[in-house]
């Protein structure tokens, strides 16, 4: 069996789109939520936060891709990924930050 787009029913734009999608919600769904125990330790985790940023570019590159062949009617559920791997990236810089500056804290970067 082929995996070309004209026997499996899929075209580039639709892998792209599922791939996004999965890397997106894989990115908001493991991205800083992992906590950091060592105090003056490593400040990056590879499963909690190197593995999901990487997952967030890749899903905002294909977002970015595909949001250029989208109708006008199309855009929202192009760019729901993206704003989705955004948020992640955002969720892992402030958990890196945060335990950067104050490694003894259980709160955020904000401190609220």
């Amino acid at each position: 069996m082929s995996d070309s787009p004209a026997q499996s029913g899929m075209t580039h734009f639709d892998r792209r789109a599922a791939w996004s999608y999965g890397l997106a919600v894989f990115a908001i769904c493991n991205g800083g939520g992992g906590w950091k125990i060592v105090p003056g330790g490593p400040f990056f985790s590879i499963f909690w936060d190197i593995l999901p940023s990487l997952a967030a570019i890749i899903a905002i590159v294909l977002c970015l891709r595909n949001i250029r062949d989208l109708p006008w009617d199309g855009i929202f559920a192009g760019v729901l990924p993206l704003i989705l791997s955004t948020i992640a990236l955002a969720n892992v810089f402030v958990s890196v930050i945060s335990f950067w500056h104050r490694p003894y804290a259980r709160g955020d970067l904000f401190g609220l």
